[in-house]
């Protein structure tokens, strides 16, 4: 079948384009991966988008992912083996193809390989945004690791809400915890107590 629109990604940004493309009597396709398996599905609180307050992680994506799917959206989960520009877009998952007239990327953010214990605390006091979660850590102890070019920026900003902030520039990082991040440890083998550490690192 061939669709009007193809979208790779399968995230807020991709199924929110998706739902504008459907108001629009566009044929959708959706290709991605399980939204269970979103970094966002682990949040354990999202309280800063608008209207949806104090929701988790996973109930946003369900509800994301539902609210395309109601809109008329048709979504595959794959991961898409080859793609060619010819007549519009061909795109193989699997072993089935698929055809669109346009295409809309939006794959979200390839990132390094993880810390141990990155995934198993990832919405348990593992952040990847101080704007985004900086606000439940006020006046509590964060730990901001990495090598990002914003590292000092998003630093003075935890430390502007109230936070209580350690910067650790090392490339070695062990997260600690129990139910939740209770520490780091460097890669000199310093343990650095917390409630929070937020990774900044270069990404794609």
């Amino acid at each position: 079948m061939r669709y009007d629109i193809v979208v790779l990604g399968s995230g807020p940004a991709g199924l929110s384009a998706a739902v504008a493309a459907r108001g629009r009597n566009k044929s959708v396709l959706v290709v991605g991966n399980r939204w269970q398996d979103s970094p966002l599905a682990r949040a354990e609180c999202v309280d800063n988008y608008l209207g949806l307050p104090s929701m988790t992680g996973a109930e946003l994506m369900d509800r994301f992912t539902r609210h395309a799917e109601e809109s008329g959206a048709s979504l595959v989960t794959g991961k898409v083996i080859s793609l060619m520009a010819w007549e519009g877009f061909h795109l193989t998952v699997g072993n089935e193809l698929y055809e669109g007239s346009s295409l809309i990327l939006a794959p979200g953010v390839v990132r390094q390989a993880k810390y141990p214990g990155e995934m198993e605390y990832l919405g348990r006091g593992v952040s990847y945004c101080a704007t985004c979660d900086g606000m439940f850590y006020r006046g509590k102890q964060v730990v901001v690791a990495g090598d990002a070019p914003d590292l000092a920026e998003e630093t003075e900003y935890l430390r502007s809400i109230g936070c209580e902030v350690t910067s650790v520039r090392l490339p070695g990082l062990h997260i600690l915890g129990e139910d939740q991040v209770t520490g780091v440890c460097t890669a000199k083998g310093e343990e650095i107590p917390c409630q929070g550490v937020f990774l900044l690192r270069a990404s794609i």
